[in-house]
């Protein structure tokens, strides 16, 4: 017979199933949160190895460019004093084999070494600060050093990039283009000195010989039997020293307008431009001519230059639009604050070569239109090679070297010169001053 239960006994009992069960339900849940834990613990293992993986290759990368680079390759930390927080020294991150190279040292021995002061003391007391505006400012940093290791003397170009609180840079070996640029510059002056020297000996030649037809001619005027071909070859003759004397002229005035010091002086060159054109008016007064002056345009430039430039320009515009009935000459400046320059700027040598800093710069645009001949663009790259003709003698006449003379002048005012054209319409010269170093 069994003994009934008492009514603690069985709320214990009770309370001891509720107490296991719960317990379970608490140890099942533990179970379903340290399986994922443990699957949350493995996908981070997995994600650790596959960024390690991407690590080890990208330093694999880096380290193989750093090694083949034919460029110097190094990153460099800032060193601070720690009460002022200015800049005392940088200390080696990351250097390539051909800057070790330049310390006589291995890469590794370089990594965490403050070298940089030291180093560039010997090169230029004038680059360490230079670094340390990098960092500081932002600005970038690029130029041309020369350095000797006591073995040979080196030309290197650098640019320097704010990196962190550091910089990174590239250096690359340019001792064989400076090489060429020398011997071409020397040759360009011999070359030069040659021109002068062959234009200043031609001079007396030939005015010898306008004496000499001078004298035929007065000579031949008192003969009994003068012919029309008699006359017609002294006319040639005078045409063909003219030229001559033209040529040699351009030839000096070319040489003198690349040795000539510079002093820049305000000028009105509206004023210039019209004195340019009453000028030739009164040598042609029959033709019929609409100018457009902007008024009171004002530039920094040299004086003697700018005005032998300007002279140029606006006759080229007279002389090419001789053949219109009216001749149509404009001066005038653009700016960006006026109008979009952007079908302008396009057109600009500069462009091609960046598009940002060529739309930052020109905006102080100087322009000469005329209605002229025109010339087909294709040919436009050629324009200011001297003696570079796009018409013949019998349409219109000239030399072919006041172009060459009148970039040479914006070149010396750091300028750019460029121009659009179109056959039988007309041309129009765009120039900036200032602005480039030439």
């Amino acid at each position: 017979i069994t003994k009934p239960f008492q009514e603690e006994e069985v709320l214990a009992r009770i309370k001891s199933q509720l107490t296991i069960q719960k317990q379970k339900r608490l140890l099942e849940k533990e179970r379903q949160l340290l399986k994922i834990e443990q699957d949350n613990l493995k996908e981070e293992i997995r994600q650790r190895q596959e960024a390690e993986a991407i690590l080890y290759q990208s330093r694999a990368i880096i380290s193989s460019i750093l090694n083949s680079s034919v460029d110097g390759i190094a990153a460099m930390a800032a060193l601070r004093d720690k009460r002022r927080g200015n800049i005392l020294d940088f200390s080696c991150l990351v250097v390539n084999p051909i800057i070790a190279r330049a310390f006589n040292q291995e890469p590794q021995d370089l990594i965490g070494k403050i070298v940089v002061k030291k180093f560039l003391d010997r090169i230029n007391y004038d680059l360490f600060p230079n670094f340390v505006k990098v960092v500081e400012t932002g600005k970038s940093l690029e130029q041309d050093i020369y350095y000797n290791d006591q073995k040979e003397g080196k030309w290197y170009h650098f640019i320097a990039v704010k990196l962190g609180d550091g910089f990174a840079i590239t250096v690359r070996d340019i001792t064989e283009r400076k090489n060429l640029e020398l011997t071409l510059e020397e040759t360009n002056k011999e070359l030069e000195a040659f021109s002068y020297s062959v234009a200043h000996d031609l001079r007396n030649p030939l005015g010898n010989i306008e004496s000499l037809i001078d004298f035929l001619q007065e000579e031949y005027k008192n003969h009994d039997h003068p012919t029309q071909n008699s006359q017609e070859t002294f006319d040639v003759i005078y045409e063909s020293t003219a030229k001559m004397q033209q040529i040699i002229k351009d030839l000096l005035l070319l040489s003198k307008v690349k040795k000539s010091p510079i002093t820049l002086e305000l000028m009105d060159l509206s004023n210039i431009v019209e004195d340019i054109l009453i000028k030739l008016q009164r040598k042609e007064p029959q033709r019929k001519v609409e100018l457009v002056i902007q008024p009171n345009i004002i530039a920094k430039a040299d004086q003697n230059l700018f005005i032998i430039a300007l002279e140029n320009l606006i006759s080229n515009a007279w002389k090419y639009s001789s053949k219109k009935d009216v001749t149509y000459i404009e001066f005038g400046v653009l700016s960006a604050e006026q109008q979009n320059l952007d079908p302008i700027i396009n057109q600009c040598p500069l462009y091609y070569k960046d598009k940002n800093l060529c739309k930052q710069k020109l905006d102080r645009i100087y322009f000469i239109k005329d209605n002229g001949a025109g010339f087909n663009m294709e040919t436009a790259q050629e324009l200011f090679t001297p003696f570079k003709r796009f018409h013949s003698d019998n349409e219109f006449p000239g030399i072919g070297i006041g172009l060459s003379i009148v970039k040479r002048i914006i070149n010396r005012h750091q300028g750019l010169i460029w121009c659009d054209s179109q056959v039988g319409e007309g041309t129009t010269f765009y120039f900036t001053l200032n602005n480039f170093v030439a």
